[in-house]
C-alpha cells in the first residue's frame, strides 16, 4: 500500500514530465434575450502541466474510435485528479511544436485507483 507522501511524491515526480500547458474548457448555455440559449465556453479553473502525443498505428479500444469517428486520436496527460470531463473541450499550448496550440475535444477520460497522471484520448476541433 502506498502512503499519501508516497502518492505525493510519485506525482510530483509525474508532473516534471509535463512540458505543456493545458486550459480545460466547458461548455455552458446563457439565456440570449430571445427566449433561446447560446453556448459559450469558459475556463474550467486554472491552466495545468500537461503532455500531448499523437497515437498513431497503436490499437484503440473500439468505443474511443467509435467516438473519434475516424479523426486522428491524441493521447493528452493532465496532472492527477485534474477536472476534465467527455463534454469539455482543452486548449493545449504546446512549448516545442508549430503550431502553437490546439483545440481538442475530450472523447474519454482515464482514471482509476492510486492515479499518478489523469489521461484523456481527444480528437482535435477543427
Amino acid at each position: 500500500m502506498l502512503s499519501s507522501s508516497d502518492m505525493a511524491s510519485l506525482r510530483a515526480t509525474a508532473n516534471t514530465f509535463l512540458p505543456d500547458s493545458a486550459q480545460v474548457v466547458r461548455k455552458s448555455a446563457a439565456a440570449d434575450g430571445l427566449g433561446g440559449f447560446s453556448d459559450s465556453w469558459a475556463n474550467q479553473g486554472a491552466a495545468v502541466s500537461c503532455r500531448l502525443k499523437l497515437l498513431r498505428g497503436q490499437p484503440i479500444e473500439g468505443m474511443i474510435a467509435q467516438r473519434a469517428g475516424g479523426r486522428q486520436i491524441w493521447d493528452l496527460v493532465l496532472p492527477a485528479n485534474t477536472d476534465v470531463t467527455m463534454a469539455d473541450r482543452v486548449v493545449v499550448t504546446l512549448t516545442f511544436s508549430t503550431p502553437a496550440s490546439k483545440t481538442l475535444e475530450v472523447i474519454s477520460v482515464q482514471n482509476g485507483s492510486w492515479e499518478v497522471t489523469r489521461r484523456c484520448f481527444c480528437v482535435e476541433v477543427k
